[in-house]
């Protein structure tokens, strides 16, 4: 048996608790070896016992560890020999930004009535990051949700951005934790 990369998980509402497939690192721990069996289990003794495995492991809750860490036990055996190896697999629940849910807007005068401006973006930051610290964070400004979901065409001129919208457009902001990757999104 293999020992698995951990799996992470981005925690949306940072209660340390991730919902996870254990199945997903199977052919990792096997070598792919169609002459293996897998359980998961929550203690090494009840996987070196074989007894009480996890009822669902392709969408496990972790318990509810104050570091954001758990270890689950896979039990690997041989269907040829019965013999059977016990590798540990890391769970880590990452947290999210906590991030200002509505901005301040951001405003300029219209010196000739057409509805569009041109904005400085970045001057938006540090409220939304709520103190959060900048080096540690990415920020993206986009023009749909969606975009900013899938972090695909980040506005580039964020510093004379013109709207697209008269009078009016919301951007969309992703904040992401550089060190994990995990994010969170705000109008």
């Amino acid at each position: 048996a293999n020992t698995p990369t951990p799996l992470t998980y981005c925690d949306p509402n940072n209660d340390n608790v991730g919902i996870f497939d254990l199945t997903s690192v199977a052919n990792q721990v096997t070598g792919g070896a169609a002459t293996s069996t897998i359980s998961y289990h929550e203690t090494f003794t009840d996987a070196d016992l074989g007894v009480t495995p996890i009822v669902d492991p392709a969408n496990y809750s972790t318990l509810t560890p104050t570091s954001g860490i758990q270890i689950v036990y896979i039990r690997v055996t041989s269907t040829l020999t019965g013999c059977y190896a016990v590798v540990e697999l890391e769970l880590q629940v990452n947290p999210t930004p906590v991030l200002v849910e509505t901005a301040l807007p951001l405003e300029v005068c219209d010196d000739n009535a057409d509805g569009i401006g041109v904005f400085d973006l970045t001057t938006a930051i540090p409220n939304i990051l709520n103190g959060l610290n900048p080096a540690l964070h990415t920020v993206s400004f986009h023009t749909s949700e969606v975009q900013a979901q899938d972090n695909t065409n980040p506005i580039a001129n964020v510093l004379s951005f013109s709207n697209g919208t008269p009078n009016q457009q919301i951007i969309w902001v992703r904040v992401e934790i550089i060190a994990t990757g995990c994010y969170s999104i705000v109008p």
